[in-house]
């Protein structure tokens, strides 16, 4: 992009291997988006779902009526994501990013075991009422059997009173 920039604004071809060499001539350095860890649990936490976990995973070993999945909520929308770029240090380089407003929902489950995936995708808001849909859909994707355990994450629309 650099290269095309060069020769469309100034004239000028320049070979890649010799962009880099400019850029440094110029001041500029290749820069990287600082990001922030999210809060993890506290190792104690994190012991005590696992335990937990292990000791469902054996009861459902001894009952075949029993499933257990993983589901989560994925939310995609058309955005900037920067990555490296050359500019200058003093002066780094801000770029406008598209309204959040239109996203394709996608909720999902996984079994560990079978690796069926069972999903939701819809270009509607994540609610409620989109849960319960995919709760139905999951029950009828396990018509045999008698138990579907569910681990989800804390997001609101697991937590609604309708769900």
């Amino acid at each position: 992009m650099i290269q095309d920039y060069i020769l469309q604004a100034f004239g000028i071809h320049y070979a890649l291997d010799s962009i880099g060499g400019l850029m440094k001539r110029l001041g500029l350095k290749k820069l990287r988006p600082q990001s922030i860890p999210g809060k993890t649990p506290s190792l104690q936490l994190q012991v005590q779902w696992v335990m937990r976990y292990f000791s469902t995973q054996q009861f459902a070993q001894l009952d075949p009526g029993i499933i257990q999945l993983f589901a989560d909520g994925m939310h995609l929308h058309q955005q900037v994501v920067p990555s490296l770029c050359w500019a200058d240090p003093k002066n780094p380089p801000v770029l406008p990013t598209n309204s959040n407003r239109k996203r394709i929902n996608i909720l999902g489950a996984i079994s560990l075991l079978t690796y069926q995936l069972t999903h939701l995708t819809s270009e509607d808001n994540c609610n409620a009422e989109k849960v319960v849909e995919f709760l139905e859909k999951l029950i009828k994707a396990y018509p045999n059997v008698h138990s579907i355990v569910l681990y989800v994450d804390n997001a609101p629309y697991f937590h609604a009173p309708e769900v």
